[in-house]
């Protein structure tokens, strides 16, 4: 975590990878890292298309994370819905505040 504004990309792929390990050895155990990866990937990753890419990747893999999971039978079905909507929750937070930083960056170039 300590490169996710530097390279927030590289940061999001280990912390996925790392979680889909952790699932299979310890089921049930919500995505902080994976989570807060994300909302580095949406908000400091350059260019914006490149920043888009990544939460559309990055979010798809830990929704088919949570989902494979919760197929299993190590966990239940109903814990499902709240990572899914945290999940989403980070994605809409971390679009707003990339939009918000790039309309003050143009003020301030203006």
């Amino acid at each position: 975590m300590l490169w996710r504004r530097t390279r927030p990309t590289t940061v999001l792929g280990v912390c996925v990878v790392a979680y889909a390990i952790n699932v299979v050895v310890v089921p049930g155990v919500p995505p902080y890292a994976a989570w807060f990866a994300l909302y580095a990937a949406g908000v400091y990753t350059q260019p914006i298309r490149r920043a888009r890419y990544a939460l559309a990747m990055g979010a798809g893999a830990l929704v088919v994370i949570l989902l494979v999971a919760a197929g299993t039978d190590r966990t239940s079905a109903g814990d499902l819905p709240v990572p899914l909507l945290v999940t989403a929750i980070v994605v809409l937070l971390s679009t707003t505040v990339r939009s918000r930083r790039d309309q003050f960056d143009a003020l301030r170039e203006r």
